[in-house]
Protein backbone atom coordinates (compact mmCIF):
# COMPACT_ATOMS: atom_id res chain seq x y z
CA UNK A 1 0.00 0.00 0.00
CA UNK A 2 1.02 3.54 -1.04
CA UNK A 3 -0.06 6.82 0.23
CA UNK A 4 0.21 9.39 -2.46
CA UNK A 5 -0.57 12.76 -1.39
CA UNK A 6 -1.85 16.02 -2.80
CA UNK A 7 0.29 18.09 -4.78
CA UNK A 8 0.45 20.97 -7.02
CA UNK A 9 1.70 22.50 -10.52
CA UNK A 10 4.11 25.30 -9.37
CA UNK A 11 4.96 26.24 -12.84
CA UNK A 12 1.40 26.88 -13.26
CA UNK A 13 1.10 28.81 -10.15
CA UNK A 14 4.23 31.02 -10.69
CA UNK A 15 3.20 31.43 -14.15
CA UNK A 16 -0.72 32.78 -13.80
CA UNK A 17 0.46 35.49 -12.55
CA UNK A 18 1.85 36.94 -16.13
CA UNK A 19 -1.51 36.33 -17.86
CA UNK A 20 -4.19 38.25 -15.72
CA UNK A 21 -4.83 42.01 -15.25
CA UNK A 22 -6.71 43.27 -11.83
CA UNK A 23 -9.23 45.39 -11.91
CA UNK A 24 -8.56 48.88 -11.19
CA UNK A 25 -10.78 48.41 -8.27
CA UNK A 26 -9.27 45.69 -6.76
CA UNK A 27 -5.91 47.43 -6.54
CA UNK A 28 -7.31 50.16 -4.62
CA UNK A 29 -8.86 48.34 -2.26
CA UNK A 30 -5.57 46.27 -1.97
CA UNK A 31 -3.05 49.01 -1.98
CA UNK A 32 -4.82 50.53 1.39
CA UNK A 33 -1.71 50.58 3.49
CA UNK A 34 -2.15 47.67 5.34
CA UNK A 35 -1.28 43.93 6.01
CA UNK A 36 -3.28 42.13 3.74
CA UNK A 37 -4.83 38.55 4.39
CA UNK A 38 -6.03 36.70 2.01
CA UNK A 39 -7.82 33.39 1.73
CA UNK A 40 -9.20 31.59 -1.08
CA UNK A 41 -11.57 29.23 -1.95
CA UNK A 42 -15.11 28.42 -0.85
CA UNK A 43 -16.34 30.15 2.38
CA UNK A 44 -18.83 27.80 4.07
CA UNK A 45 -19.70 26.46 7.57
CA UNK A 46 -16.00 24.89 8.06
CA UNK A 47 -15.08 29.14 7.95
CA UNK A 48 -13.94 30.15 10.97
CA UNK A 49 -15.12 33.92 10.87
CA UNK A 50 -14.81 34.31 14.79
CA UNK A 51 -11.10 34.19 14.92
CA UNK A 52 -11.02 36.67 11.78
CA UNK A 53 -13.32 39.04 13.78
CA UNK A 54 -11.49 38.65 16.96
CA UNK A 55 -8.54 39.45 15.20
CA UNK A 56 -9.48 42.53 13.41
CA UNK A 57 -10.64 43.82 16.66
CA UNK A 58 -7.31 43.62 18.53
CA UNK A 59 -4.67 44.11 15.32
CA UNK A 60 -5.51 47.72 13.51
CA UNK A 61 -3.05 47.22 10.88
CA UNK A 62 -4.89 44.31 9.31
CA UNK A 63 -7.22 43.77 6.17
CA UNK A 64 -8.93 40.41 5.02
CA UNK A 65 -9.27 40.34 1.38
CA UNK A 66 -11.66 36.87 1.33
CA UNK A 67 -12.14 35.60 -3.01
CA UNK A 68 -14.53 32.78 -3.21
CA UNK A 69 -17.99 31.84 -3.23
CA UNK A 70 -19.22 33.04 0.02
CA UNK A 71 -22.16 30.69 1.03
CA UNK A 72 -21.91 32.17 4.47
CA UNK A 73 -20.91 35.70 5.01
CA UNK A 74 -20.32 38.01 8.28
CA UNK A 75 -20.95 41.24 7.85
CA UNK A 76 -17.60 43.06 9.84
CA UNK A 77 -15.27 46.11 8.67
CA UNK A 78 -11.88 44.77 7.59
CA UNK A 79 -13.79 41.64 5.70
CA UNK A 80 -13.68 41.95 1.95
CA UNK A 81 -15.38 39.93 -0.03
CA UNK A 82 -14.60 39.21 -3.65
CA UNK A 83 -16.62 36.88 -4.81
CA UNK A 84 -15.59 33.92 -7.56
CA UNK A 85 -12.90 34.33 -9.88
CA UNK A 86 -11.30 32.20 -12.48
CA UNK A 87 -8.15 30.23 -11.90
CA UNK A 88 -6.05 32.45 -14.00
CA UNK A 89 -6.64 35.68 -11.90
CA UNK A 90 -5.85 34.27 -8.59
CA UNK A 91 -2.14 34.25 -8.94
CA UNK A 92 -2.65 38.30 -9.74
CA UNK A 93 -4.89 38.78 -7.05
CA UNK A 94 -2.71 37.00 -4.31
CA UNK A 95 0.53 38.41 -5.85
CA UNK A 96 -0.08 41.69 -3.56
CA UNK A 97 -1.33 40.03 -0.30
CA UNK A 98 0.66 39.87 2.38
CA UNK A 99 0.08 37.13 4.13
CA UNK A 100 -2.79 33.58 2.91
CA UNK A 101 -4.59 31.86 5.55
CA UNK A 102 -6.46 28.71 6.39
CA UNK A 103 -8.81 29.46 9.12
CA UNK A 104 -10.66 26.60 9.42
CA UNK A 105 -13.08 25.23 12.17
CA UNK A 106 -11.04 21.90 12.78
CA UNK A 107 -14.45 19.03 13.08
CA UNK A 108 -14.77 15.28 12.17
CA UNK A 109 -14.44 16.27 8.43
CA UNK A 110 -11.36 19.13 8.08
CA UNK A 111 -9.41 16.58 10.77
CA UNK A 112 -8.44 14.29 8.15
CA UNK A 113 -8.46 16.69 4.82
CA UNK A 114 -5.06 16.80 3.33
CA UNK A 115 -5.76 20.35 1.72
CA UNK A 116 -4.53 21.18 -2.09
CA UNK A 117 -4.84 24.77 -0.21
CA UNK A 118 -1.84 24.66 1.23
CA UNK A 119 0.38 23.44 -1.81
CA UNK A 120 -1.01 26.10 -3.91
CA UNK A 121 -0.13 28.99 -1.05
CA UNK A 122 3.39 27.69 -0.92
CA UNK A 123 3.48 27.65 -4.95
CA UNK A 124 2.91 30.81 -4.35
CA UNK A 125 5.81 32.05 -1.92
CA UNK A 126 3.71 34.29 0.67
CA UNK A 127 3.85 33.95 4.54
CA UNK A 128 1.09 31.08 5.41
CA UNK A 129 -1.07 30.93 8.60
CA UNK A 130 -3.19 28.02 8.92
CA UNK A 131 -5.00 25.85 12.14
CA UNK A 132 -3.04 23.14 13.48
CA UNK A 133 -4.16 19.38 13.02
CA UNK A 134 -2.60 16.25 12.96
CA UNK A 135 -2.81 15.90 9.15
CA UNK A 136 -1.27 18.97 7.74
CA UNK A 137 1.76 18.47 10.89
CA UNK A 138 4.07 18.13 6.93
CA UNK A 139 3.63 21.61 6.64
CA UNK A 140 5.58 22.58 9.83
CA UNK A 141 8.29 24.11 8.32
CA UNK A 142 5.77 26.27 5.31
CA UNK A 143 3.23 27.41 7.84
CA UNK A 144 2.68 29.24 10.87
CA UNK A 145 0.35 27.22 12.91
CA UNK A 146 -1.85 27.85 15.57
CA UNK A 147 -4.31 26.13 17.71
CA UNK A 148 -7.43 28.37 19.26
CA UNK A 149 -8.09 32.31 19.11
CA UNK A 150 -5.65 34.04 21.01
CA UNK A 151 -2.59 31.84 19.76
CA UNK A 152 -3.44 33.16 15.80
CA UNK A 153 -4.11 36.94 17.13
CA UNK A 154 -0.40 36.54 19.01
CA UNK A 155 0.88 34.61 15.93
CA UNK A 156 -0.53 37.47 13.85
CA UNK A 157 0.62 40.51 15.56
CA UNK A 158 4.01 38.91 15.98
CA UNK A 159 4.05 38.51 12.25
CA UNK A 160 2.78 41.60 11.68
CA UNK A 161 5.25 43.38 13.52
CA UNK A 162 8.07 41.74 11.60
CA UNK A 163 6.74 42.37 8.00
CA UNK A 164 4.72 38.92 7.41
CA UNK A 165 8.12 36.80 6.68
CA UNK A 166 7.82 33.41 4.74
CA UNK A 167 8.70 30.98 6.58
CA UNK A 168 10.74 28.55 4.27
CA UNK A 169 13.28 29.18 1.11
CA UNK A 170 13.14 29.50 -2.02
CA UNK A 171 15.05 26.07 -2.43
CA UNK A 172 12.14 24.91 -0.16
CA UNK A 173 9.45 26.31 -2.36
CA UNK A 174 10.39 24.82 -5.34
Amino acid sequence: LVESSNGVDYKFFKKMDEEYEVEKEYLEIINNGKINICYYGALAKWFDYETLKVSLDKIEKIEYQLIGPAIDKVDKQGIIYHGPVSKSALGEMVKDCDCLVMPFQVNEIVSYVDPVKLYEYIAMGKCIVSVYYPEIERFKDFVYFYKDREEYVRLLQELVENGVPVKYTKMQQE
